[in-house]
C-alpha cells in the first residue's frame, strides 16, 4: 500500500467536499452530473411539507416532482432518491409516487422498482383504517433511455 507524506495510507489525496447550500430543488446550484447520488424526502402532496407552505394536490404535486427530478438527475453522476409516500384524505388515496414514477417512465426516464422503507409508530400512518401504512418508497430514477 502506498503511503501518503503524513504516513496515513488508509486517507484519500483529496478529502471529499462537504457543504450544506440552501436552495430551490428546481435550481440546484451545481453543474452537471457533479454528484454522486441525490438523496431527499420531499414533501408528500399536502402532508408532511416541513413547514414550508407546500401543499400541493395529487397531479399538481406529480408535476412539481417532474421538474425537481429532472434537476437532481441533471447533477447527478448516480442515482436519485426519493423516499416519498401518498395520502389518504377522506377514505381515498392519492397515488402521487406512483403518478411520478410512471410520468417519468413515460417521458423516457429510466426508474427502478420501487422499495420500501419500513417505518412504525409515525403518526397519521393508518388512522382507523385496518390496513396501516407501514411502509414509505423510495423511488430511484437516473437519466433518459
Amino acid at each position: 500500500m502506498e503511503q501518503r507524506k503524513e504516513g496515513r495510507p488508509h486517507e484519500a489525496a483529496d478529502p471529499p467536499m462537504k457543504a450544506f447550500l440552501q436552495a430551490d430543488a428546481a435550481r440546484l446550484p451545481f453543474a452537471d452530473k457533479s454528484v454522486d447520488l441525490v438523496l431527499g424526502s420531499p414533501p408528500y402532496m399536502d402532508a408532511r411539507t416541513y413547514s414550508a407552505g407546500m401543499q400541493r394536490g395529487c397531479q399538481d404535486w406529480i408535476d412539481w416532482m417532474l421538474v425537481v427530478t429532472a434537476e437532481a438527475v441533471r447533477v447527478s453522476r448516480g442515482l436519485v432518491l426519493w423516499v416519498v409516500a401518498g395520502v389518504t384524505r377522506k377514505w381515498c388515496y392519492w397515488p402521487g409516487p406512483e403518478g411520478l414514477l410512471y410520468e417519468w417512465w413515460k417521458r423516457g426516464g429510466h426508474c427502478w422498482r420501487p422499495v420500501f422503507w419500513h417505518r412504525v409508530g409515525i403518526p397519521g400512518s393508518g388512522g382507523k383504517q385496518w390496513l396501516r401504512a407501514d411502509v414509505e418508497y423510495v423511488l430511484a430514477f437516473t437519466g433518459c433511455k
